[in-house]
Formats: structure tokens, C-alpha cells, sequence
């Protein structure tokens, strides 16, 4: 087919060579971009869903520190967030790196969140 359309094996095999090295060129670079991401992970921590499964809570941290929440500002603090609060919050994110080891970024929550409401 390619013969048929005016075309010669010499650049039917450089068009391959080349569509071989774009392809490898872009896994190299998405495995650039998942490394950087987990480097910055690993660097920044995990800020959002930090392990505290060795915390054992003593109390002694209410009796040193004074408490500057009242339970009637608690309370919004603690309500599950709205659809709007969600989505501005995805929209949010950083454009060029993953949230953490799962390699998805800002954009493809945003377009998942965009198409859902």
C-alpha cells in the first residue's frame, strides 16, 4: 500500500525508524514525569493522607497547648465537603506533577471531575 502511493521502501523504513524513536521518546519522558513526581513525593511527603498508625494520643497535647478552636468553628472544619469545594480543589491542583505515587496529575482529576457533574 505504501508503494501504491508514491512512496519508496527507504522512507517507509526511515518513517518506521522514526515513529519507533517518537514512541520511546514518549515513554522515556512519562517515565521522566513519574519520577519526578515520586521525587517530590518522597521530598514534600504526603501532606494529605500522613500515617499517623504510630500516634498514641496521651492527651498531653491538650494539656500543653491551649485549645484556639471552639467547637462551633470545629464544626465546619470537620463537615464532609461540598461537590463545588471538591472540584474547586482539583481544579487547583499543580498542573505538572502527581499527587503521590499513583502518577496521575491535576489534569486528568480535573477532566474525570469535569465530565462527572
Amino acid at each position: 500500500m505504501w508503494l501504491e502511493h508514491g512512496g519508496s521502501n527507504a522512507n517507509y523504513a526511515r518513517e518506521c525508524e522514526l515513529q519507533a524513536n517518537l514512541f520511546e521518546t514518549l515513554r522515556l519522558q512519562e517515565l521522566l514525569w513519574k519520577e519526578k513526581s515520586r521525587l517530590r513525593w518522597l521530598a514534600e511527603g504526603d501532606h494529605l493522607f500522613a500515617n499517623h498508625a504510630d500516634y498514641s494520643d496521651t492527651g498531653l497535647i491538650c494539656r500543653i497547648i491551649p485549645s484556639t478552636v471552639t467547637d462551633v468553628e470545629n464544626g465546619p472544619l470537620m463537615a464532609i465537603p461540598s461537590s463545588k469545594e471538591i472540584f474547586l480543589a482539583v481544579k487547583n491542583m499543580d498542573q505538572d506533577s502527581a499527587p503521590g505515587p499513583d502518577s496521575f496529575n491535576g489534569p486528568f482529576f480535573y477532566v474525570l471531575l469535569a465530565n462527572c457533574w
